[in-house]
């Protein structure tokens, strides 16, 4: 019986000196979070004060990224560190996870603590249905630029024909040369 007492004692005590060593790790040794992307999107929508840093590059990033997200491709994140308010959320995301998970080890290391990698990145926030922001290229600009003048050309000089298969001589070209 005297056994049995000492060994749930012995056992109860290594439980606890184990709890306490992983209490201090956690307050000494802070860690990134990993959130859904539907935890990421209540968090941005409760905290106005969340950083949403996209580490992809500035070409992923033009092509759509989450709204009030800033850039900083992770190639660049360690040298651009000060840019970060080390007080603030940081929620952190990439195209599927990978680069996003550096970026959250490179943030601890230049000691932030509240840093969140969401699960799955872009590609999994827009599989959830949620928006993003994409600004419209030069090119497709330019595409329908040159149809709308084309459009108004070919009206002007016969009845109808469509822009988009018309001769070619006909067509005015803003990417050709000057």
């Amino acid at each position: 019986m005297r056994r049995g007492i000492k060994l749930l004692v012995m056992i109860t005590a290594v439980a606890l000196l184990l709890a306490g060593f992983y209490a201090y790790l956690e307050l000494t040794h802070p860690r990134c979070e990993t959130v859904s992307v539907f935890r990421a999107k209540e968090m941005i929508d409760t905290d106005p004060s969340l950083v949403i840093l996209d580490v992809r590059t500035e070409g992923e990033y033009v092509e759509g990224h989450i709204e009030g997200a800033i850039n900083i491709p992770l190639e660049e994140l360690e040298q651009r560190l000060d840019e970060l308010d080390k007080e603030r959320g940081i929620l952190v995301y990439c195209r599927s996870g990978v680069r996003s998970e550096r970026a959250c080890e490179m943030l601890i290391e230049g000691g932030f603590r509240k840093v969140y990698n969401m699960e799955g990145g872009i590609s999994a926030w827009m599989s959830a249905g949620y928006p993003i922001v994409a600004r419209v290229k030069r090119s497709v600009i330019i595409f329908i630029f040159d149809h709308f003048l084309n459009a108004i050309y070919l009206t002007d000089k016969l009845s109808y024909i469509n822009p988009f298969s018309g001769p070619r001589y006909f067509r005015w070209n803003c990417f050709a040369p000057f």
